[in-house]
């Protein structure tokens, strides 16, 4: 598997004599606050709130585009997108529907590979044009998958054999060989991949009761670290 660590920012932690790169930047999600949303930004390391973005509206969900933070929010019976500075929460509205449809779409894009989810099965193509490989067999994905080129794998939500409730099962490529599956007492979905390529945040539960979870890949531990739903990694 792919591994690129960025000794010179990475955190670490000696736990029983074995050195674990701790995972940079800072997670965005979306908490309930009363009957609307906030935005909370947090380090990943330690889940610690930096700063508390409140639209008065409620957030329908997060995204990513070109380092661009996105939300989705709800406001008078309708839906609009938004601009959010990562540092201040400062919001603009996008009027492009073509950044709101790439930001938000089915298909996720890494670098020159691009992946989606189809009826249980996760497809992965490799380069433009070249024919999707199926990445799943047993497993039925339940939602998009999430991308790294840069790392060299792939994080999707799935439930397996006997099981109703999802987890996040990560692959490294181009071999498809599993690297790690997390599970939890919750469905687990949402998943979104460090550009180090040790760490994988991820939502825990439905709704407002979610927890934002950290799985370390190498060994498959967990860690919540903060409420709330939708994670998105960012350097800022």
């Amino acid at each position: 598997m792919k591994r690129l660590v960025f000794a010179s920012v990475a955190l670490i932690i000696t736990l029983g004599g074995c050195s674990i790169p701790q995972p940079t930047g800072y997670i965005y999600y979306i908490a309930p606050c009363g009957q609307d949303t906030q935005i909370i930004r947090c380090t990943a390391a330690e889940g610690k709130t930096i700063g508390v973005y409140n639209s008065k509206f409620r957030e329908e969900k997060l995204g990513f585009f070109k380092g661009e933070l996105l939300a989705l929010v709800r406001a008078n019976d309708s839906l609009a997108v938004f601009r959010v500075n990562p540092q201040n929460g400062e919001m603009a509205i996008i009027e492009d529907k073509s950044i709101v449809a790439a930001a938000f779409s089915s298909i996720v894009k890494s670098g020159g590979w691009e992946a989606w989810e189809s009826s249980g099965l996760v497809y992965w193509r490799p380069q433009p044009g070249a024919e999707p490989v199926i990445i799943n067999s047993q497993e039925k994905a339940t939602q998009k998958p999430a991308l790294s080129m840069q790392a060299g794998i792939i994080a999707y939500p799935a439930t397996m054999p006997g099981s109703e409730k999802s987890c996040i099962i990560v692959k490294s490529l181009p071999g498809g060989i599993v690297e790690a599956i997390f599970k939890t007492d919750g469905h687990c979905v949402a998943p979104v991949i460090f550009p180090d390529g040790f760490w994988v945040a991820f939502q825990v539960g439905d709704g407002d009761a979610s927890e934002i979870a950290i799985g370390y890949i190498p060994d498959g531990s967990i860690r919540t670290i903060a409420k709330g739903r939708n994670p998105i990694w960012m350097e800022l």
